[in-house]
């Protein structure tokens, strides 16, 4: 939006300067030094446009990247979502485990008395 208000700007006093230089075509010193203006003011119109240009890439590839950053969070998110499961049943797994050792243990203390 900025680099867009800088060359209207630019481009108002550029085409200011060629009115400029047409009135005053009878004195040609004056008239040498507006068109050099003019050649300056619309090199800075360029430079900004191309500038604009660059940013205007810039955001897009910017977009690009958190595009593919999103994505791999969504990926990591749900291999957490897997990974947490599968460790909730390794816990239950586990539980049962020991449940079945102090069933044995019980089962061989009486049999030992």
């Amino acid at each position: 939006a900025a680099e867009a208000l800088e060359a209207t700007r630019l481009r108002e006093e550029a085409d200011r300067a060629r009115g400029e230089v047409d009135n005053s075509s009878e004195d040609t010193d004056k008239a040498g030094a507006m068109r050099e203006e003019l050649k300056r003011l619309e090199g800075m119109v360029r430079e900004t446009r191309g500038e604009a240009a660059r940013w205007r890439e810039e955001a897009r590839q910017a977009q690009v990247e958190a595009a593919r950053l999103q994505k791999d969070a969504d990926r990591l998110q749900a291999e957490r979502g897997t990974f947490a499961a599968e460790a909730s049943k390794m816990r239950s797994e586990r539980d049962g485990w020991r449940k079945e050792v102090q069933r044995v243990r019980e089962d061989l203390a009486s049999k030992v008395d």
